[in-house]
């Protein structure tokens, strides 16, 4: 549904090319642990510079849980391209 709105959104911009990005979630999740079990790799914050993936599961929302929403939570001041080419 997101891919839809997407693209009709690029569409009324007239936009020339588009782009569609997918993460593999267990390949985020290992690439995560692999990090978080790296000592060489300092943490920023307190924080090691992970990728985590976040399924709300509260009934504040019940909307975001029906749909099944999937965020993603990026280390801070690391655009999600840059932590993909940092940590491939």
């Amino acid at each position: 549904m997101a891919l839809y709105f997407a693209m009709v959104s690029a569409q009324k911009q007239s936009a020339l090319l588009c782009c569609v990005w997918a993460l593999a979630e267990s390949t985020v999740n290992k690439r995560a642990a692999a990090i978080q079990n790296d000592d060489l790799i300092a943490a920023v914050d307190g924080r090691k510079p992970i990728v985590e993936l976040i399924r709300p599961m509260s009934d504040e929302n019940s909307r975001l849980v029906n749909q099944r929403g999937l965020f993603t939570r990026g280390p801070n001041n690391i655009p999600l391209e840059q932590w993909i080419q940092n940590h491939n």
